[in-house]
């Protein structure tokens, strides 16, 4: 791939410009479309909601990607939002194979099994009962929020009602918490506490620009943060500052 060109796509995906990433690449003869400019192809269509077309460019390069984490995800992700979570589940473990620190496709697996009424098969850790405590405190505080604005409160609204996001996407949202305070319960100093609240608050700007940043709003990014500095204290972490305000785009 041009290296400008792709410097440009770096950059469009920063700033959520997906379409200009589909029509640019779009605009390249498919015979001309190297390895990498269908995987950001691929990705772009997939933050578009395009997951169809998402998958039919993935399986274009399928051989190419069969050892490449990235590509198994970008599956796992299109199929998970279709809904086909047995394909997804199969996409992620092997992400996971793959690439076992991918975090994102860890918590994205719990949430598919979830669905399937599966286990997951993760080493389960102990940890103090007050953390433990601590986090089932999510539904109420944060969860129930977020759930409240997928439907409109009068039926007769329904028609002009514009969705922002779905259950799953809260669903993800709470196991993405749940991972976080499995990953507390095991920390062993301040720095190791810091990198869970920074990788949390990451895959949280994930999701939330997954949902057109709609997913986290004022409330529940008070709540949000509140929960995330009272569980890095529970975990051993003496400040009641705002830790998350470095990382955060919410």
């Amino acid at each position: 791939m041009d290296k400008d060109l792709f410097k440009q796509l770096i950059l469009w995906h920063e700033d959520g410009e997906y379409e200009k990433i589909i029509d640019r690449i779009s605009e390249i003869p498919k015979s001309d479309r190297d390895y990498d400019l269908v995987s950001h192809l691929a990705r772009a269509l997939n933050n578009e909601d395009h997951y169809k077309e998402a998958i039919q460019q993935l399986l274009s390069i399928q051989e190419q990607g069969k050892d490449d984490s990235l590509w198994h995800f970008r599956m796992g992700y299109a199929y998970y939002y279709l809904g086909q979570h047995e394909e997804a589940v199969k996409a992620f473990e092997r992400t996971i194979d793959l690439n076992p620190i991918d975090e994102v496709a860890l918590v994205l697996l719990k949430s598919c099994l979830h669905f399937n009424n599966r286990d997951v098969h993760v080493e389960e850790s102990s940890f103090p009962s007050d953390l433990q405590e601590f986090k089932a405190c999510k539904e109420e505080k944060i969860l129930d929020s977020m759930r409240s604005y997928i439907t409109p409160e009068d039926d007769d609204d329904e028609e002009d009602f514009n969705q922002p996001y779905m259950d799953e996407d809260v669903d993800c949202c709470g196991f993405i918490l749940d991972n976080f305070i499995d990953r507390l319960s095991v920390c062993g100093g301040e720095d190791e506490i810091m990198a869970c609240v920074k990788s949390v608050v990451g895959q949280l700007n994930t999701i939330n620009g997954r949902c057109g940043y709609e997913l986290i709003e004022t409330g529940e990014r008070e709540n949000l943060c509140e929960f995330i500095i009272r569980a890095a204290n529970l975990a051993g972490y003496p400040t009641n500052e705002d830790v998350t305000e470095e990382w955060r785009d919410w």
